[in-house]
């Protein structure tokens, strides 16, 4: 997700600061591991 599409989303839901802060974590997690993304994935497993 690149930043313009992630503060597109966060100015649409009205993100407080830290909700924010969240999906930017979120964001990063994701990329360092697509495979969160992949269905029956155990997360522990892969983190």
């Amino acid at each position: 997700m690149n930043a313009r599409v992630q503060n597109h989303i966060t100015g649409r839901l009205s993100l407080r600061p830290p909700q924010a802060e969240s999906l930017t974590r979120l964001v990063r997690a994701i990329e360092a591991a697509p495979e969160l993304l992949e269905h029956g994935k155990d997360v522990a497993a892969v983190l």
